[in-house]
């Protein structure tokens, strides 16, 4: 049976967010998908041997279609793969407004606009990492150098390829992932993660339904100033005493005046 085409345009992890649309397009129809990417977005050049695990995948063809922003996912995110030399049945997936403003999961928000469901039971495939070595903590790239204190810990390094990176979080005993492609990549794999969402990513339930999957922390913006658990209560630590040291100041200054 001849492949359906599916194209997107990122980023990472919205990409990961239409996978469980593919997976009921190919339980529905029995056709695999053929992936049409930008070659632009890095992690695109990088995500094949991941994609080539999933039951759903056919193929991958990286193309030159030019990406403008991603502000509201990769955009413009309708495009012909015709006009790239791939002819045949597809459809653009991707986001028409802000998924935020559906107030629906964002799988479900994608695959509405061509009529398509999505398999809630799919369970992403990584791979056998049993041989990878085990760290205590592995980080999403987000979190400062400065997070890993320890020697048995680590921070991913983008220039590997996605399915090296997820391996080594998943075979570590604690994984560590700001609101980002991992993330979703560990959620739909089922393995079990701490998600450090900033106060200024969307809504949890809109990209993270499912609260048995990740314990959840809340955290200050900007990403690269995220700080572990134990950062905070240092920071709070801090902040407390240079608020003790101020008013101690303070107190000793409205003395000095008065004498």
């Amino acid at each position: 049976m001849k492949p359906l085409i599916l194209t997107h345009t990122g980023k990472l992890g919205d990409f990961v967010y239409s996978w469980p649309v593919a997976e009921w397009v190919y339980r529905q129809t029995g056709r695999k998908i053929h992936w049409v990417l930008p070659r632009c977005f890095k992690p695109f050049q990088q995500v094949e041997r991941l994609l080539a695990l999933q039951d759903f995948t056919d193929s991958l063809t990286l193309v030159d279609f030019p990406v403008k922003g991603y502000n509201c996912g990769g955009q413009p995110y309708r495009f012909n793969p015709a006009d790239y030399g791939i002819p045949g049945e597809y459809y653009n997936l991707g986001f028409r407004w802000w998924p935020t403003q559906s107030k629906k999961f964002v799988t479900e928000f994608m695959g509405e606009e061509h009529g398509f469901g999505w398999d809630p039971n799919w369970v992403l495939k990584i791979g056998d990492y049993s041989r990878v070595e085990t760290f205590s903590r592995v980080y999403t790239e987000q979190f400062r150098k400065e997070c890993v204190s320890e020697k048995n810990e680590r921070v991913i390094d983008l220039n590997r390829d996605i399915l090296d990176n997820v391996q080594m979080l998943a075979a570590a005993k604690t994984r560590h992932c700001a609101f980002s492609g991992m993330a979703a990549i560990l959620y739909f794999a089922r393995v079990p993660f701490t998600l450090y969402r900033s106060t200024d990513n969307p809504a949890t339930p809109l990209y993270f339904p499912d609260t048995s999957r990740y314990e959840l922390i809340i955290t200050r913006p900007p990403y690269k100033s995220i700080r572990t658990k134990v950062d905070l209560k240092k920071d709070l630590l801090k902040t407390n005493w240079e608020l003790i040291k101020t008013r101690m100041i303070s107190v000793f200054r409205s003395r000095v005046r008065t004498i």
